[in-house]
C-alpha cells in the first residue's frame, strides 16, 4: 500500500528541470531538517533542493540519509524547497515548500512533513483515502503497543511488589515435629521449602535436639544438595527426595517420578531393613514400572503396578545391604 501511495505521489509530481548546484560563496547560510512521509514516519533517501523558479532549476540540492536527515549550505536568498524521492520519475518533484529565506551565517531548520494536511490535500481522492486508512492502522497499532508496555510494566511492578517467599527456620521445624508429624513429612517440608534460613551452628543444633527434633531431620537440614539419601536413625524411615525426570523421554516414563530409595525398619529391635524405591505417577491411568537395580553384586529388575495419580514403595530388597543403580527402564 505505501508503495502505491509513492507511486502516485512521483505520478502527481509537479514538472522541476534537471537539478544543477552551485557553489554556496563564503557568506552561504546553512539548512538542516527531517524529512517525514506521508504515513508519518521518516522518509528515507531522496534529494531536497532549492530553486528561485518555482522549481523548475534546482540552484542548491542535498541528498536525504537513511534516516531521513538532510543538511547542507546555500547562498542567501529566498528559495522554493522541494523533495524528491528516489523513485520519482526525472523532472518531477513530490513536495515542496515556499518563501524558505537563507540568511549569511546563520543555520536554518526545515523540516519537510508529508504528513501535513496541505499535502494531503494535494492527492486525488482515492489516495487520500488509501492515507488515512493507513494512519488509521499505523495509530490503531502505535495505541495497542502503548497497552502492552503498560500491561508489561504493571506486572514487573507487581512482581516486585510481592512478597519475597517466606523462610523455613529452626522454630517451624520445631513447630512440625512438636505438632506429632512423622520424621518424613518434615524432610519432605524441609526439602520443598524454596527459602531456607536454618540455624545450624552447635547452639542451633543443641536447642533442635532439646526440642525433640530427630537427627533424621537434622540431616535433611544441613543437606545442601536435594539426592535422596537413606535414614540412619534407628526405626525411622528416610526423607523423600524431590521427584527425578525418568533416565530417557521415550522410555514412557515422562509421567512418572522417581522419588528415590529409602531404608524403613522391618524389626522392632532395627535390625532388619527393608529398602524401597519409591514412584509416583501422574498419568491418567495404571501402569506398569520396570525398575532395574544391582543387589548382592548382581543386576536385578523388578516390575511394579502403579495406580493412576498413586505413589508406592516398591519393595527392591530385605537385609541390611542396600541396593544400588536403582533407575526405572520402562513404563507401559
Amino acid at each position: 500500500m505505501k508503495r502505491t501511495i509513492s507511486l502516485w505521489i512521483g505520478l502527481f509530481a509537479l514538472a522541476v528541470s534537471t537539478t544543477l548546484s552551485q557553489a554556496p560563496n563564503a557568506t552561504a547560510g546553512k539548512i538542516h531538517g527531517h524529512v517525514v512521509n506521508a504515513t508519518g514516519g521518516p522518509q528515507a533517501n531522496g534529494t531536497v533542493g532549492l530553486s528561485t523558479d518555482s522549481g523548475a532549476t534546482l540552484m542548491f540540492s542535498f541528498p536525504v540519509t537513511r534516516t531521513g536527515d538532510y543538511a547542507g549550505s546555500a547562498a542567501p536568498g529566498t528559495y522554493r524547497l522541494v523533495y524528491r524521492a528516489p523513485y520519482t520519475a526525472p523532472g518531477k518533484f513530490d513536495d515542496y515548500y515556499e518563501n524558505i529565506k537563507i540568511l549569511a551565517g546563520e543555520d536554518l531548520v526545515q523540516d519537510v512533513d508529508m504528513s501535513r494536511q496541505e499535502f494531503a490535500d494535494r492527492l486525488p481522492s482515492d489516495v487520500r483515502k488509501s492515507l488515512e486508512a493507513i494512519k488509521k492502522h499505523n495509530a490503531d497499532a502505535m495505541k495497542a503497543n502503548d497497552a502492552i508496555k503498560k500491561d508489561n510494566a504493571d506486572l514487573i511492578a507487581a512482581r516486585s511488589a510481592s512478597p519475597a517467599s517466606p523462610k523455613m527456620t529452626n522454630e517451624e521445624v520445631i513447630q512440625l515435629v512438636t505438632a506429632g508429624l512423622s520424621d518424613q513429612v518434615v524432610a519432605t517440608s524441609i526439602r520443598q521449602a524454596s527459602n531456607r534460613d536454618f540455624d545450624l551452628t552447635p547452639t542451633g543444633l543443641i536447642t533442635l535436639k532439646k526440642a525433640g527434633v530427630s537427627d533424621a531431620v537434622i540431616v535433611v537440614m544441613q543437606e545442601k544438595g536435594s539426592t535422596s539419601q537413606a535414614s540412619t536413625a534407628g526405626g525411622a524411615q528416610a526423607s523423600e527426595a524431590p521427584p527425578r525426570p525418568a533416565p530417557t523421554s521415550d522410555n514412557g516414563c515422562s509421567d512418572i517420578d522417581f522419588m528415590g530409595v529409602f531404608q524403613i525398619s522391618a524389626s522392632p529391635t532395627g535390625r532388619v531393613w527393608i529398602y524401597v524405591a519409591t514412584i509416583r505417577s501422574r498419568a491418567t491411568y495404571a501402569k506398569e514400572v520396570d525398575i532395574e537395580y544391582v543387589k548382592n553384586g548382581e543386576s536385578t529388575k523388578g516390575t511394579f503396578n502403579v495406580g493412576a495419580g498413586q505413589k508406592i514403595d516398591a519393595q527392591l530388597d530385605l537385609n541390611n545391604n542396600p541396593p544400588s543403580n536403582v533407575h526405572m527402564t520402562a513404563c507401559r
